[in-house]
């Protein structure tokens, strides 16, 4: 500490600008010290002299504060850290099942196409071969005899007879 009251703790916890951990740690101790201050003015009804200010720094500047500081930095990143992830995770949770089941249910739908597709093809290919195997049977028998051997009936034919007045 220097004659003027400069407190060089931001120097020891905060490595560079990037030192995000070291900045946390300096707002752990700028918290405590703002809580001491109240807490001292609540109990001595005034504000804390500058000696006892002074006292509050050099504890604030030992080994084991700093320890201390650091330790609830990297506490509070890790809790702010899964808090932030957890949110994300569940995001992502929920985004993959909803895809998954948008997914599933198209396979669903392809597959009952499929099925429908197969059985229309699959009687059309009966109807057509019937369909052959009847006229090249029918061709060796002719039309009529083919029709009255899978109907079991006797077609007769007419011969119109045509009268004419005189």
């Amino acid at each position: 500490m220097s004659e003027l009251g400069y407190n060089y703790i931001y120097d020891k916890l905060v490595e560079d600008k990037n030192d995000i951990l070291g900045i946390i740690a300096y707002s752990i101790y700028k918290r405590q010290k703002i809580e001491y201050l109240k807490k001292f003015k609540e109990e001595n009804n005034r504000e804390a002299t500058q000696s006892e200010i002074n006292s509050f720094k050099e504890l604030s500047n030992s080994d084991t504060q700093l320890e201390f500081y650091r330790t609830q930095a990297v506490h509070l990143a890790n809790a702010f850290l899964e808090e932030a992830l957890s949110e994300h995770i569940e995001a992502k949770e929920q985004e993959f099942s909803i895809r998954v089941h948008a997914e599933l249910s198209g396979i669903k739908n392809k597959f009952w196409n499929g099925v429908a597709q197969s059985l229309v093809g699959s009687i059309l290919f009966v109807l057509f071969v019937g369909i052959i195997v009847f006229f090249s049977w029918s061709l060796n028998q002719g039309v009529g005899n083919a029709i009255e051997s899978i109907f079991n009936i006797k077609i007769t034919q007419t011969i119109p007879t045509n009268s004419i007045s005189k």
